[in-house]
């Protein structure tokens, strides 16, 4: 394991501060800002992970919503047809971020990657189709 007062020396005659807030010194090239791809990365991960905050709660009911899709596909009746209340206990929020499909006769589906699904008219039964 290395000392953190030791300075590293790398391709290049500039003493450099790592950027990604270890604060380990060494020396580098000019246009150097980390030590080795493992800080870049773990920057450019922090960077990420700061953008899609404000997505993750969208991703998080579209991925309750599927796997609730995935679990009432086995209880479905021939027709493909289960009671809403047993989604939604499993976490399926009907209105959740999906796709927009009709099938041949012009019925509106909506889906979530190979699980489509439609609400019946009076919203108490949901129909599942595996794609």
């Amino acid at each position: 394991m290395e000392n953190k007062n030791e300075i590293i020396q790398l391709k290049g005659p500039h003493l450099k501060t790592c950027e990604c807030g270890c604060e380990q010194q060494f020396y580098g090239r000019r246009n150097q800002k980390y030590i080795d791809d493992s800080h870049k990365s773990k920057v450019n991960n922090a960077k990420r992970d700061e953008k899609m905050k404000k997505f993750k709660p969208l991703v998080n009911d579209m991925l309750h919503s599927y796997e609730a899709l995935e679990k009432g596909l086995k209880e479905v009746d021939e027709n493909g047809w289960i009671y809403i209340g047993k989604l939604t206990k499993l976490g399926f929020n009907p209105d959740c971020l999906t796709q927009q499909a009709k099938d041949i006769e012009k019925t509106e589906f909506k889906y979530i990657l190979d699980l489509a699904f439609r609400v019946y008219e009076d919203e108490k039964y949901i129909q599942i189709i595996k794609l």
